[in-house]
């Protein structure tokens, strides 16, 4: 397969998944009975994880988040020599329409992430690292 074909590929599928979770998160706001919207809530959260994915697949190919389609909401990387506090993560979070219960309930900031000789994020290396500073 062609690059350019993947690219297309995974942005018509990004696309889709995205109008997906719209109509998913507009059910919920509807739906007042406790078991259906925690459906939803479960159907949205796959579905966040689902864009985690392809977010990351379209920048290993590099291409561009689709346009004309609203994006999940990621905290903004703070200017140098700001430092981010968990009311400001928080208040972006809330700001971006996230649930309360998707709200981060501690912040910690690292130096650097722990990374493999292609690049990417070593998750493990990242867990014990966190688990240990938090004592």
């Amino acid at each position: 397969m062609q690059q350019d074909d993947l690219r297309q590929i995974l942005t018509t599928v990004a696309t889709e998944r995205l109008a997906l979770i719209q109509r998913h998160e507009a059910g919920a706001r509807v739906v007042s009975h406790y078991d259906f919207n925690n459906t939803y809530q479960y159907v949205i959260a796959r579905e966040e994880t689902h864009l985690g994915w392809l977010r990351d697949a379209l920048t290993d190919v590099e291409a561009a988040w689709p346009a004309n389609v609203a994006t999940p909401p990621v905290p903004v990387v703070p200017k140098p020599g700001k430092q981010p506090t968990l009311d400001s993560v928080r208040a972006h979070f809330a700001a971006a329409g996230l649930a309360l219960f998707k709200h981060p309930e501690r912040l910690q900031l690292v130096e650097q992430l722990p990374r493999n000789s292609v690049g990417k994020v070593v998750r493990g290396d990242l867990a014990r690292m966190l688990s240990t500073s938090v004592g």
